[in-house]
């Protein structure tokens, strides 16, 4: 009689993080902006000496109710990130967002 050979159990790819891949999507989206608002790459691609501002913050620098702001982020007119439940705001990225939006694009 013929042996039957094992088959070894299909095993399913490892998932990268939901962090690691909200971090990758910021990170596109951010690439994706700069590329269409015609900026050369930055050389550094390591977000970590970026500042981020929160909520408050932002809409005082704005000079804006926190509840526009709120609804603008909500709504992707305005970049923000969610950290900790809390809304965290690049204030480069806002800044050339409302820009263009002020300028009708």
């Amino acid at each position: 009689m013929a042996e039957k050979k094992k088959k070894s159990p299909k095993t399913a790819p490892k998932k990268a993080p939901a962090s690691k891949i909200a971090d990758e999507k910021t990170t596109a989206q951010a690439e994706e902006q700069s590329e269409a608002a015609g900026e050369p790459e930055a050389q550094d691609a390591d977000a970590s000496g970026v500042d981020l501002v929160d909520m408050v913050s932002m809409a005082k620098q704005l000079r804006m109710p926190v509840l526009r702001l709120r609804k603008m982020v909500q709504s992707g007119q305005v970049p923000g990130v969610k950290v900790d439940g809390q809304w965290r705001f690049n204030p480069k990225l806002v800044y050339r967002a409302v820009h263009r939006r002020s300028m009708g694009r």
